[in-house]
């Protein structure tokens, strides 16, 4: 693993030196337009493969172990047996050949290298350091809340909405729909009867003589006056009977206080 990564980040004396040092210089200087990007797209690939074989090093050799312990307790980390070895020996042994390197790519190699380590090891700690601290905080807040859209839609639009859904549904459903609806008439019948109870005292000859005749009126003039169409009289009549009972009984509570 070691000799791979290192022919992969074309480390000197290695194949992968030769191969990507050919190439970039072939591409390079071609002097044409698909020659130049060409030249920067392998550039970047060269960059980046140095990145991730130093990583893949970095993790493998230089820090701790990341996985479960048991697994490093129930089976304890080995070679391999001599046929999965001889590949790889064969593959190392064609990968280093002992000649002379170029100055400037040992340089960036090195240098990319280093950089690889420095990332791997330090950027990781800033990061959990800025998520941890009350800026990175509010910064992760603010964009895991879609830049407080939602709070705004929901307080000021949703909220809105919903208020006036409820006073609406408190003015028509428990307002005026019930009012005028079974629960007035239930509430002017209970009134009406009381009113009307209130009037049946019990050894007061004037009443009962006041329901005969108002039944007797009735029993003469509704019929004609629902037949004629009339109705605005009916109803002046029972206003005019009404007003009447109240007053009567009115004046008879009056009596009653005099004489007690």
């Amino acid at each position: 693993m070691l000799i791979a990564s290192l022919s992969l980040v074309a480390f000197p004396f290695m194949t992968g030196f030769y191969s990507k040092d050919f190439i970039l210089e072939s591409a390079y200087g071609q002097f044409y337009f698909s020659g130049t990007v060409v030249y920067f797209i392998a550039t970047i690939g060269a960059i980046f493969t140095t990145l991730y074989s130093v990583k893949v090093l970095s993790l493998t050799f230089l820090t701790n172990p990341n996985g479960p312990r048991i697994n490093y307790k129930t089976k304890p980390a080995h070679e391999g047996d001599i046929f999965m070895s001889s590949p790889l020996i064969i593959l190392a042994l064609f990968s280093i050949f002992f000649v002379l390197f170029k100055l400037l790519p040992f340089i960036f190699t090195i240098s990319f290298s280093v950089l690889a380590i420095v990332f791997s090891l330090v950027v990781p700690k800033v990061i959990i350091y800025f998520k941890l601290s009350r800026f990175g905080y509010n910064i992760y807040g603010f964009f895991n809340q879609r830049f407080f859209i939602e709070l705004l839609y929901n307080k000021y639009i949703t909220g809105l909405v919903l208020k006036l859904g409820g006073q609406t549904t408190k003015v028509l459903d428990k307002g005026s729909v019930e009012l005028l609806g079974p629960y007035g008439i239930e509430k002017g019948l209970i009134t009406l009867s009381r009113n009307i109870a209130s009037l049946d005292k019990p050894s007061v000859i004037t009443s009962y003589a006041l329901y005969i005749l108002i039944g007797l009126i009735f029993y003469l003039l509704i019929p004609d006056l629902v037949l004629a169409g009339n109705t605005s009289i009916l109803l002046l009549i029972l206003y005019s009977l009404l007003c009447f009972i109240k007053i009567s009984n009115s004046s008879s509570s009056k009596s009653a206080r005099v004489h007690l």
